[in-house]
């Protein structure tokens, strides 16, 4: 019987802490949902690019100085997610074949987005729609690194060597 008090020790019976090691010959279902998240997360990415490009600066720019320093912020974000959302896209196609390298680019591509996104929020330059981006890139960075997607990459990682 599992015991009520915390410990670093796993009871086998511990349903909170019990999992499945074994890893086959296709990618686990915590990367597949990784992948997915990562694809929406890029596609809502370039969305508010292009969206933030269509709709330039406020009409109620209180003066010129202001109106410029928004502009400037505005394609700093634009390229920033244009460019970290077909990275990450790109680099998530190579987790179903268990590349270490994709993975850590994604996570790094997942940071960036992130915080820029966090950041383009704050000064007021991205809508809510950058929250949600950084919401969805957070669960498929929680995904990409389940112990299920850890042995997987680990053992496609040594059947390459």
């Amino acid at each position: 019987m599992p015991s009520m008090f915390p410990s670093f020790s796993a009871h086998p019976d511990d349903l909170n802490r019990r999992y499945d090691m074994t890893v086959g010959d296709d990618w686990p279902r915590s990367l597949k949902i990784s992948f997915w998240l990562i694809i929406v997360g890029a596609v809502l990415m370039l969305v508010t690019a292009m969206r933030a490009v269509a709709v330039g600066v406020p009409d109620q720019a209180p003066n010129q100085e202001f109106a410029e320093a928004y502009l400037r912020n505005m394609w700093f974000m634009v390229v920033v997610n244009a460019v970290t959302a077909l990275v990450m896209a790109g680099a998530a196609s190579y987790l179903r074949k268990g590349s270490r390298t994709a993975r850590i680019v994604v996570a790094v591509c997942i940071a960036v987005a992130c915080f820029f996104n966090v950041v383009a929020f704050a000064i007021r330059i991205a809508g809510l729609s950058a929250i949600v981006i950084v919401a969805v890139l957070a669960f498929a960075a929680l995904f990409l690194f389940r112990p299920k997607a850890n042995a997987y990459i680990a053992k496609k990682t040594e059947e390459s060597r």
